[in-house]
Formats: structure tokens, C-alpha cells, sequence
């Protein structure tokens, strides 16, 4: 595997690469095998291998389509795997798989933007996985919603965005739900200066999940993603008016509006950008 992948990086002709692979299915057929094993160094360079041959294969599609199909149907096949990998809760495959799908979803961001795909139910699950890594999906939601932003016609621009509004829902309940800090972080936090090495975890997660947010206010428009998050927040107000025990029992709640509290001042920032 290690062979293999530095020759696939030797950035040979398109053409002698395709036919090399094209004339030996064993060799695909072995690097996507080596995508379900337990060794994490095999899995992590078949990983590399396949995303290589998806870049690869995206370059070759006009001239070498036999190849890139091969490629991508390949890909494909990986669904029910990856759906095993997000239930059993192992964030570190699912990481490993999350860069493969982010290539297959650049590669074909053209059709999720007129059809839709599985693809966006894909990243959105390997994204609820709370310790998945936030920063590798930032590009991919970034430039979708950046082109359907870019679409000239206002009423085709606003249909697309409806027809997107329960992805973007979906993306604001999980920038609040990644962003929330844990129980016993909450109250170190009063306690410990905020420049502590302890919060360096929470606010890395917190810088790309803001990136998000701000890149979903400048497409939707901030005052879309103020109302969802308005939302979020008087439910929480209400919630702790209605909370009659000891406050220390309620930091649930204190979580999620500090968390909300948060996640509004970054919104509050790409009003009049």
C-alpha cells in the first residue's frame, strides 16, 4: 500500500495512469478492500490511495470517463460501511472516511446544487459525531452555499435556497449542539482565566463552527439565521423561568444559552459586512 501510493503520486500523464488501473481492477479492488480493515495504518493509507484516485479520476472524467465511473461507483458502494462506522461511534474512521466523501462531494457539487444527493445526509451524520473533526467539512459547505448564492436569477437563487432550508436547519442545530461546552468545562470557566491551555480544544471547535456560521448568514442572509437561532434561544429562556430548584441542578440550560449567546454574536457580526 505504501508502494502504491507513492507511485500514485508521482503525477504521472492522466492517460498512462488511467489505462495502468484500468487494466488491473485487482489493484482498485485490493485499495477499497483495505477501506473496511481493523489496522488503522493500512486504513489510513487506502484512504489517502482512494482520495488520490478520486482526484485523480475528476481530472480524467471528460477524456477517460471509463475510469472515472469505475472510481466513483466504487466510492458509492462505501455507503452502508460508513453508516456502520457513524453508528458504532468510531469518530476517528469516521474522520478518515469524512475526507473521501468531501472529494466525491466536490466532485460532483454541480448535481447536489440542481438535484440534491445522499451525499449532503452523509457529511451532516459524520458531522453529528461529537467528536468528528469539524474544520474538514468547512470548504465543502463553504463553497456550496457560496454558488447557490451566486445565482444570477433572484427567484431561481430563492427557490434553490428553499429547497436547501432543512439542510441549512440542520447545520445551525449543529453548530449549536458542537459548540455547547461540556458540564465540567462550564464551571472551570469561571474559575480559570479564559486564556487557559484547557479551553484551547473548545475554542479551535468554536473558530470553524463560527466560519460556518458566518458563511451560512452572507447566503441565507443574517436575519434567516438570527430567527432560527431566536428560537433556540427562547426556548432556553423559558425553560430556566420555568426552573424553581437549585440553580447548580439547571447548568444545563446555562450551557445552552451561553452556547447561543455565542453562536449570536458571530451571526451579529455579518449584519451590515
Amino acid at each position: 500500500m505504501d508502494t502504491f501510493l507513492a507511485w500514485i503520486r508521482l503525477a504521472l500523464p492522466t492517460e498512462v495512469f488511467a489505462n495502468l488501473l484500468t487494466e488491473n481492477l485487482a489493484m482498485i479492488e485490493l485499495i477499497f478492500d483495505q477501506l473496511k480493515s481493523e489496522d488503522e495504518d493500512n486504513l489510513n493509507i487506502a484512504v489517502k490511495c482512494v482520495v488520490e484516485l478520486m482526484t485523480v479520476s475528476r481530472v480524467a472524467k471528460n477524456n477517460f470517463g471509463d475510469f472515472s465511473n469505475l472510481v466513483m461507483n466504487k466510492v458509492q458502494t462505501l455507503n452502508d460501511h460508513v453508516q456502520q462506522v457513524i453508528q458504532s461511534g468510531d469518530f476517528e474512521t469516521a474522520d478518515q472516511f469524512t475526507e473521501i466523501f468531501i472529494e466525491l462531494a466536490f466532485s460532483n457539487m454541480q448535481q447536489i446544487i440542481e438535484q440534491g444527493s445522499p451525499l449532503i445526509y452523509i457529511l451532516i451524520a459524520l458531522l453529528e459525531m461529537n467528536e468528528s473533526d469539524c474544520h474538514a467539512q468547512l470548504p465543502f459547505w463553504k463553497d456550496l452555499f457560496r454558488r447557490i448564492s451566486r445565482i444570477e436569477d433572484k427567484a431561481q437563487r430563492m427557490a434553490k435556497f428553499q429547497t436547501f432550508e432543512h439542510v441549512v436547519i440542520k447545520l445551525v442545530n449543529l453548530i449549536i449542539k458542537r459548540a455547547k461546552m461540556e458540564d465540567s468545562m462550564f464551571v472551570d470557566f469561571n474559575k480559570v482565566p479564559s486564556s487557559s491551555s484547557e479551553f484551547e480544544e473548545l475554542y479551535a471547535v468554536r473558530e470553524d463552527l463560527a466560519s460556518l456560521l458566518k458563511s451560512l448568514c452572507k447566503s441565507c442572509g443574517p436575519m434567516t439565521i438570527y430567527q432560527l437561532l431566536g428560537q433556540h434561544l427562547s426556548s432556553a429562556v423559558a425553560s430556566l423561568q420555568q426552573v424553581t430548584t437549585d440553580p447548580d441542578s439547571n447548568i444545563s440550560i446555562y450551557l445552552e444559552i451561553e452556547c447561543l449567546l455565542f453562536c449570536t454574536t458571530q451571526q451579529a457580526r455579518c449584519i451590515d459586512a
